[in-house]
């Protein structure tokens, strides 16, 4: 009996330091982001938002490729713990190379040319250098995290996570409070991961052999076949949210750059509605994987964890929202400084429609996915790129973002809502993609 609680214990306390160490990241994201608010004037703020949003679309093959590496672990009991695939390293940078370029060129190619984010006189080639460099350095780490976490060793996992978030807090908010150009921000941001790899980079034990082909994971192109279905899918459900920040940087960022810059600080407050329910999400996973029963028992149990994580998930949301619709002038003044954006308290309120709808989105999508069915990949991977599209189109006012944001946002939420209820599809399941 001990031992079994010992081993509850664990798994509880390993559970909390992954959802801490995670939020950290969320947190000191949001912090620096609120730095930037500051320190820049909304012109310099709008396109750091941007930058940072191509950012993590062009890091989201991050998360699907540490999912993968576990699953090759799990299969492969035995393998060496200084594992670190250098052909999974590859295959991350490779896919987020392709969706930066994609990003790019989406935004980029509509009339205005290159200078699409409005970059003026900052010089190109650096700030484009810089964000790549970022990009490389993000992916780079994901390998080492993954065998740590694979192997159990949360204490290393959870103290590489929190370096992550204080190396990109500290590196890059200083660099902001020193006033340093955007590209050296961005290098900042690269030099994070960088340092923490050299911390946990596995150590080669005296008298130990060379990893066999196998054990070192197979080629490249192996690894991207795994990594994209689970890319489409959950790269896809953050897409969601990221890419009007960007969009709106593009067609407002010279003709009214205040606007664009209060669209920003608005959509950065929004977007935290996404991120609550995040440990909701990694408890539903673990119950639906190991749902009770067989047959209808185990459909009834999974629908059961799917109604509960939805009603927890519309009451986070719906607590978060409330606080900012009843007083969306003072948050944003509590973001950006006193009146600098509040002509975005109406983008703020309506912003709140699509982040709520992706959180609620979040809990059907990885249902799902727990199941082992491939419905999130197609409506997502769908989805992200139709919302591109729509968004390319100019607006006249940042409102149409919004709207239209909300329509596919809406619409993808909805189709994995019935789904997930009513077209329960139980296969092997997958471990954890939360």
């Amino acid at each position: 009996m001990r031992t079994r609680q010992a081993i509850r214990l664990g798994g509880v306390r390993a559970s909390l330091l992954v959802v801490a160490a995670t939020a950290g990241g969320s947190i000191a994201s949001f912090l620096l982001q609120a730095i930037a608010a500051r320190q820049l004037d909304p012109d310099g703020f709008s396109l750091f938002a941007a930058l940072l949003a191509l950012l993590a679309i062009a890091l989201l093959p991050g998360p699907p490729i540490s999912l993968a590496i576990v699953r090759h672990l799990g299969d492969a009991p035995g393998t060496p713990p200084r594992f670190a695939p250098r052909a999974a390293r590859t295959a991350a940078i490779v896919a987020g190379l392709s969706l930066l370029g994609a990003a790019l060129l989406g935004t980029l190619l509509p009339p205005g040319g290159v200078d699409r984010l409005h970059l003026g006189d900052r010089p190109m080639l650096p700030m484009w250098g810089a964000l790549i460099a970022a990009v490389v350095a993000g992916l780079w780490i994901q390998p080492s995290l993954a065998r740590l976490q694979a192997a159990g060793d949360f204490a290393r996992y959870g103290a590489a996570q929190a370096g992550l978030s204080v190396g990109r807090l500290g590196l890059a908010g200083g660099a902001l409070a020193l006033d340093a150009p955007l590209g050296v921000v961005l290098l900042a941001l690269a030099a994070g991961p960088l340092l923490v790899q050299r911390c946990i980079r596995p150590r080669p034990v005296p008298g130990s052999r060379e990893l066999t082909a196998k054990e070192r994971g197979g080629s490249t192109l192996a690894w991207l076949r795994r990594l994209l279905p689970l890319l489409a899918a959950l790269g896809g459900l953050q897409a969601l949210v990221l890419l009007d920040v960007v969009f709106a940087r593009a067609h407002f960022g010279e003709s009214d750059p205040q606007q664009a810059g209060a669209y920003a600080a608005s959509a950065t407050l929004a977007r935290a509605l996404f991120h609550l329910p995040y440990a909701v999400t990694a408890v539903l996973v673990q119950r639906t994987v190991h749902a009770p029963g067989a047959g209808a028992a185990r459909r009834g149990a999974q629908r059961k964890a799917l109604l509960e994580s939805l009603l927890v998930t519309s009451g986070l949301v719906g607590i978060g929202a409330a606080i900012l619709a009843i007083a969306p002038t003072t948050a944003l003044e509590i973001f950006g400084g006193e009146e600098r954006y509040a002509e975005g308290a109406r983008w703020l309120v309506g912003l709140l429609v699509p982040m709520g709808l992706a959180a609620i989105g979040a809990v059907p999508a990885h249902s799902l996915l727990a199941r082992g069915s491939s419905t999130p990949v197609w409506i997502l991977g769908i989805s992200a790129p139709l919302l591109a599209v729509l968004l390319a189109i100019p607006p006249e006012a940042p409102d149409a973002l919004i709207a239209r944001s909300s329509a596919v946002i809406g619409a993808a939420t909805a189709a994995m809502l019935l789904c997930a209820w009513w077209m329960p599809r139980e296969s092997e399941s997958v471990s954890s993609p939360a």
